[in-house]
């Protein structure tokens, strides 16, 4: 699999924050390392990732999706994460959201392949189990 974009929304402490890692270089790299001092955001990446593609966190062990939203979000504020990747030559693109509903929090999914220039769904109605 290779990484192409990671958009975050609303997880951990980071607000909003875009990783191109099909930019810079990162672009030409097979292998990277993620590295920083402690609480700089290396686990949110990773749960960021994971919550894309399985609607779970990295180890799946930091508790409900509430827990990976962030503090300083209003109630109104959605969670978002679209994270696109390419894998056997086709390129992906996975969407998640958490939003609350009048009781409880909502999770959206989808997952879209690139077909023609344009993100198609995989799924005509996605359920989270085909996500």
């Amino acid at each position: 699999m290779k990484l192409l974009q990671l958009n975050i929304h609303n997880i951990a402490s980071i607000e909003d924050a875009t990783i191109d890692f099909s930019q810079g270089p990162l672009a030409d790299t097979e292998v990277f390392l993620i590295t920083g001092k402690t609480g700089s955001g290396k686990s949110t990446i990773l749960d960021a990732i994971c919550y894309a593609l399985y609607g779970k966190s990295s180890g799946g062990n930091r508790g409900d999706l509430s827990v990976m939203r962030c503090k300083l979000a209003a109630p109104t504020d959605e969670t978002v994460v679209e994270f696109t990747f390419e894998t056997n030559g086709k390129c992906y693109r996975f969407l998640r959201s958490l939003r609350y509903g009048r009781k409880n929090l909502i999770d959206s999914h989808n997952c879209m392949v690139l077909q023609d220039g344009n993100y198609v769904p995989l799924f005509e109605n996605p359920k989270l189990k085909n996500v």
